[in-house]
């Protein structure tokens, strides 16, 4: 990994958390010349005896499959390592959209005034999380028109580029009318901080994911809610 500069931030900390939970425990000891496609196979059956949840499953076979095809083309495995190895397949399952009258059941719910206008910014403008959480009355730069310029990373809990992105670049989205009221009656009840920011934390400048994460699994999980 020191000599891959180019990882973000997300993948080199995903890649760390794989090995040191996965690979290093099972296959850390192991000499790297002696990886062959049945080490690889037995390592596959124990993570499926250990209940490993197929996503994980298939992320840690990318990243060893990854180091071994590195290995063996630098002359450290003479014999290829994953020759008909049957690798583990998986599909995430198809994302749900909820309706608006689930959208109005989880707000009310949740009984959040921040929660409930970070569910309108992802709703009607189709922002990721750390997008609506760092949520700007200088970014309407239209009636309908919202320009989305950085994002509150969830690791860090600070504002960061947009993902995909360079800094400094932006993508504008369209803002319904609904929404923009929304946005107008909320910094009427509560206020912006003094460049803009609307949704504040409780001890920080920014409402972070902790946050969402609490309402989502705590306080709604209690409830009737129609969640999809």
């Amino acid at each position: 990994m020191g000599r891959q500069r180019r990882l973000s931030y997300d993948t080199a900390y995903e890649y760390e958390h794989l090995a040191r939970n996965h690979l290093i425990p099972e296959l850390g000891s192991r000499r790297v010349e002696t990886f062959s496609p049945m080490v690889v196979e037995n390592y596959l059956t124990t993570m499926d005896r250990l209940g490993t949840p197929s996503p994980t499953q298939f992320k840690v076979y990318v990243l060893l499959k990854t180091l071994l095809l590195d290995a063996h083309r630098k002359g450290a495995i003479n014999e290829h390592p994953l020759q008909d190895v049957d690798a583990p397949r998986y599909e995430a399952s198809r994302a749900v959209v909820p309706t608006p009258e689930q959208i109005a059941g989880i707000k009310a719910a949740a009984n959040h005034d921040r929660f409930s206008m970070f569910v309108d910014m992802m709703a009607g403008c189709g922002l990721r999380k750390g997008e609506a959480l760092a949520l700007n009355v200088n970014n309407i730069v239209a009636d309908d028109v919202y320009r989305v310029t950085e994002q509150v990373h969830y690791r860090t809990r600070k504002l960061e580029k947009l993902k995909h992105r360079k800094p400094g670049e932006f993508r504008e989205v369209p803002l319904p009318r609904s929404i923009r009221e929304a946005i107008e009656r909320f910094v009427e009840k509560n206020g912006t901080t003094e460049d803009g920011y609307v949704l504040q934390g409780a001890r920080a400048k920014h409402m972070n994911h902790s946050t969402i994460n609490a309402i989502w699994y705590r306080k709604l999980a209690g409830k009737a809610v129609d969640i999809p």
